[in-house]
């Protein structure tokens, strides 16, 4: 599996209690080693000052949304059928509660991120839930 990783510090004091990038970066390389995942690059934020454009940050930011796009895309044709079924009913939520397409899309976003640090965190691998509706009605 290729993956990529992510590291940030968002206070010196972070960096100095020891969870500075570097062992961040380790971990993730151990973590990736252990599992036997391509690690293909990791990204890092140093989160020293908001007003920077950040270009890395940037472009996992754009990772993420063309990841989203592509879990709550739905097929062509005569099928219709959605990438990602559990997915494609969180979007479609967001979108019942009223928000737009793009503010329903960043919330994905977000959550795909708590998916992937959840994962990081607990050191496992991405399980795909049934669909709330299939889960329901059993």
């Amino acid at each position: 599996m290729n993956v990529i990783g992510y590291v940030r510090v968002s206070t010196s004091g972070q960096a100095k209690d020891g969870y500075s990038l570097a062992y961040q970066q380790d971990e993730i390389r151990s973590h990736c080693q252990e599992q036997g995942w391509n690690l293909i690059t990791i990204y890092s934020d140093e989160g020293i000052s908001g007003s920077k454009v950040d270009e890395e940050a940037l472009e996992v930011n754009s990772i993420f949304h063309i990841l989203a796009v592509q879990q709550i895309q739905v097929a062509k044709g005569k099928n219709k059928k959605q990438r990602n079924p559990l997915m494609y009913e969180f979007y479609q939520r967001k979108l019942a509660e009223g928000k737009t397409k793009k503010q329903a899309l960043i919330c994905f976003m977000r959550r795909l991120v708590n998916i992937i640090y959840s994962m990081m965190k607990n050191k496992t691998e991405y399980r795909a839930a049934s669909p709330l509706t299939e889960l329901k009605a059993s």
